[in-house]
């Protein structure tokens, strides 16, 4: 969005291609205008998302918008093939930005295709777009700040959240303060919903990872297990919770295929363990014409992704005409300059080092035939 605002004023003719059905994305998803409820994120974060929806409105009757469409291959000689609904179109734009975004790490363990066992992604996605909870007793795991997020919104919707198991202490992001002063508004928030559950009195399992989900027809119940660094149950730490919803939230991974496909270099990133297409600072990839915006260009966050995308938009805007700058693109930048200090806080906390590790020693260990961990 924030992309196609700057291109947009900067006269360009701008397409969008949303594959949801309104604007938004995932963290700032819009439920039906129809639906009753209210929403359950802290009023800060609704203030961001109403004032960039409240930008992007303004410029709907400049720009040709189309919702449920989707990309799905892009090419090196400039063409994007688009399904929307029943057909599908070719497109060759001067320039392109990808804005793709993330998908959550998938780490399968016995029984995680049960209904009811779902990403916190998704269960967030549900709280926001429907206006409602997709259990009555929840059990959250994870890395990070997002598992924390959710276990707080999903109290919010009057679920009762039996765990919430952190594979990380979120006291991790003190190792950093230069990164805490500089991302002080959005920690802000995090405390905020950290309070929440303290006042929920959601119980807090450190260290624990879910190593097995039962039921029959659904979800029923959940083992929740402390591991150590390589990944070992520990034993007599092996407690059993009912409930009906199990979100989790391992990391995540940059959906960087289209970049890929239409031949942009792309790097391999160590610490998240997924691909990135190579960028300069102003999201610019080794093709001329692509450019990549926001988290897929790498994982920094919703706050940075739209500067970066008011970047971006700019610098696509100058590969089709001469343009200027302008105040929104000078307070963008500053704002993608602290960026990496908060990310090197955060990043003990998103599952990219040594959690995703963890858990994936845990399941290889788990899973082998000499192996009776998580058996009842």
């Amino acid at each position: 969005m924030a992309a196609a605002i700057e291109a947009t004023a900067r006269g360009c003719d701008v397409t969008v291609l949303d594959e949801s059905a309104r604007p938004g994305g995932q963290i700032y998803r819009q439920a039906d205008p129809r639906l009753p409820g209210n929403e359950f994120a802290e009023p800060t974060e609704l203030a961001r998302k109403k004032r960039l929806l409240r930008r992007f409105d303004e410029i709907l009757h400049a720009i040709d918008y189309r919702a449920n469409a989707i990309a799905y291959a892009a090419f090196g000689n400039g063409e994007i093939h688009v399904q929307v609904e029943d057909r599908t179109e070719v497109l060759r734009p001067d320039a392109v930005v990808i804005a793709t975004g993330t998908r959550e790490r998938a780490i399968p363990f016995p029984g995680w295709t049960l209904p009811g066992v779902m990403f916190a992604g998704g269960a967030q996605a549900i709280l926001k777009a429907q206006r409602t909870s997709p259990g009555r007793v929840a059990v959250v795991a994870g890395c990070g700040p997002l598992p924390i997020v959710v276990a707080s919104q999903l109290t919010r919707a009057g679920t009762k959240v039996a765990a919430l198991a952190n594979l990380r202490s979120p006291l991790a992001i003190l190792r950093s303060p230069s990164g805490l002063w500089h991302g002080r508004d959005i920690m802000r928030e995090g405390v905020r919903y950290g309070r929440s559950l303290l006042h929920a009195g959601v119980p807090r399992l450190t260290g624990h990872v879910p190593i097995r989900a039962f039921g029959k027809q659904r979800l029923e119940a959940v083992q929740l297990a402390r591991v150590d660094e390589q990944g070992h149950v520990m034993p007599g730490t092996v407690r059993e919770i009912a409930c009906d919803l199990l979100a989790v939230n391992y990391g995540f991974i940059a959906n960087s295929e289209l970049a890929a496909m239409a031949g942009a270099r792309i790097r391999h990133d160590p610490d998240g363990g997924f691909w990135l297409p190579e960028t300069d600072e102003e999201g610019r990839t080794s093709l001329p014409w692509l450019f990549a915006a926001g988290d897929t260009a790498g994982l920094r966050g919703a706050l940075v992704a739209e500067s970066e995308g008011t970047i971006v938009g700019a610098a696509a805007a100058s590969a089709v005409r001469t343009v200027a700058t302008s105040d929104a693109l000078t307070e963008a930048i500053a704002v993608r300059n602290w960026a990496p200090a908060f990310a090197g806080a955060t990043l003990a906390c998103r599952a990219r080092r040594r959690g995703a590790p963890t858990v994936a020693n845990f399941l290889r260990a788990s899973c082998s035939p000499s192996s009776s961990a998580g058996q009842r």
